[in-house]
């Protein structure tokens, strides 16, 4: 019994006294001289919380497939960029006997890569909605372009929006430009048609806006509602755009002279058989022939039995 007694006398003694807990004490100086001891317990814990989310981009989402099925990000683009590098630079001379031959861009999974994680970001440039942005980085030209899904839908798959700034340009600075580089509004295109540009990686992104006031700041209006926007970041390299530079080199075409007169094959070739028109000209100018001893064969063998014995 008293076994029993002792063992419950131990179990409370320990419940009393509870788990041991490290604590460490530091002595410091007052100014006044005195010491004073400062007991902290090492057992804390540190409270991890993650930022809150931030309004300007909410649940942002890779849409490389495009805006629907079967209409992707790079095919779409590679198409444009490989039109505007065959048909802008034709336009730097009227000659029809000069090329501006460019070669084909290459898309580059890494530059992909980088624009995603840009692009990841939702940034939103200061020239607005709805207009290409073109920055100079230390690796990359880069293009930044954001809106609301069907405006993005439009300028992605309409070649006639990324050539606007050229095709604005007048005469006298198209060919001051093409034949010594200066900046200007046409930067986003020039950098496509660059000729040391060889590699592009672009990325699109779609995400949720619930800041009011930047929406209405951005839209410059009253704006009400969250919305959905899309982002596009392209990188491009290397970098074009280079101030004095010419941005493409056109050459002209090599002749190979007159063609020579069409010649009918009747005249090099004349005819050297004359066809036969009729069976009477068989055994002409040579009497009996293989012909004619062929058919006079049949003839007689197809005679009947008392014709042929009286012959």
């Amino acid at each position: 019994m008293w076994r029993e007694l002792l063992l419950i006398l131990f179990l409370a003694i320990i419940l009393r006294i509870g788990t041991p807990q490290d604590s460490t004490t530091q002595n410091s100086t007052t100014s006044n001289g005195n010491v004073t001891t400062d007991t902290t317990d090492n057992a804390t814990t540190e409270n991890r919380t993650e930022p809150p989310p931030n309004p300007r981009c909410l649940q942002p989402t890779d849409r490389k497939e495009g805006f629907f099925p079967d209409f992707y990000i790079k095919p779409v683009l590679m198409d444009i960029f490989t039109y505007m590098r065959r048909i802008l630079p034709l336009g730097a001379t009227p000659k029809k006997n000069v090329a501006c031959i460019l070669p084909r861009l290459k898309w580059n999974k890494q530059y992909e890569f980088v624009a995603l994680s840009k692009a990841m970001k939702c940034p939103t440039p200061d020239t607005g909605p709805h207009k290409l942005f073109y920055n100079q980085t230390e690796n990359y030209g880069e293009f930044i372009y954001f809106g609301t899904p069907n405006s993005t839908e439009a300028f992605v798959s309409n070649d006639s929006d990324w050539t606007a700034d050229i095709d604005a340009m007048s005469k006298s600075e198209w060919e001051s430009t093409t034949k010594k580089y200066r900046k200007g509004a046409w930067d986003p295109g020039f950098q496509i048609i660059w000729s040391n540009t060889t590699s592009v990686g672009c990325a699109l992104v779609q995400y949720n806006n619930s800041d009011l006031a930047d929406l209405s700041r951005i839209f410059k209006t009253n704006v009400s509602g969250p919305m959905i926007l899309n982002t596009l970041v392209c990188l491009f390299s290397p970098i074009g755009c280079v101030e004095g530079e010419i941005p493409f080199v056109c050459k002209p075409i090599p002749t190979v002279g007159p063609l020579p007169p069409f010649i009918s094959p009747r005249t090099l070739y004349p005819p050297t058989v004359k066809p036969f028109s009729s069976a009477k000209k068989l055994g002409v100018d040579k009497g009996f022939n293989f012909g004619t001893l062929s058919i006079a064969y049949i003839l007689i063998r197809n005679l009947p039995p008392i014709l042929r014995l009286q012959s």
